[in-house]
């Protein structure tokens, strides 16, 4: 469906200009090459599962701030895989996503389709505006009392 694209042997790294540190989480999704994976939980058979879920459960984490592309794709198969399967609390940067082909049609379809299943639409604004959470119980929370997937910097290893 898609030329190929986020390759290990290609694209798939993240610019130099990105700081990043050794404590940093990556998940990789599209392990199968033969089956596409837009949603960074699992596969679109639903068979192979990341470990994106594991890693947020075992950091306590409830609820996560999703951006990156494509909102109609990637982005969507991720926020219904994290409502469905995962059960968090899912916030969509409305002002970090973008449709494929910029198509403001598709961008409205696929938002409506996930507040419609339960996720709640922000800005970029909004979330800069919370109020971090302090350390509890001796466990610190990730930004935002949640952890931000950008659906299109998880690396594929094939054309996915």
């Amino acid at each position: 469906m898609w030329t190929d694209h986020c390759l290990q042997t290609g694209d798939s790294g993240f610019p130099p200009s990105l700081m990043t540190a050794s404590t940093d989480i990556v998940v990789q999704k599209g392990m199968n090459q033969y089956v596409d994976a837009y949603s960074a939980f699992m596969d679109n058979t639903k068979t192979l599962k990341t470990t994106l879920d594991t890693t947020l459960q075992s950091l306590g984490i409830d609820t996560i701030y999703v951006a990156g592309i494509a909102t109609d794709v990637c982005v969507r198969w991720t926020v219904e895989d994290a409502l469905t399967f995962g059960n968090y609390d899912v916030k969509v940067i409305t002002d970090a996503t973008e449709a494929v082909l910029g198509s403001e049609a598709n961008f409205d379809s696929a938002l409506a389709a996930m507040v419609s299943a339960g996720a709640t639409s922000l800005t970029a604004a909004d979330v800069l505006a919370m109020e971090c959470p302090q350390e509890t119980s001796g466990s610190t929370r990730l930004a935002a009392a949640g952890a931000l997937l950008a659906a299109a910097a998880l690396l594929s290893p094939a054309g996915q």
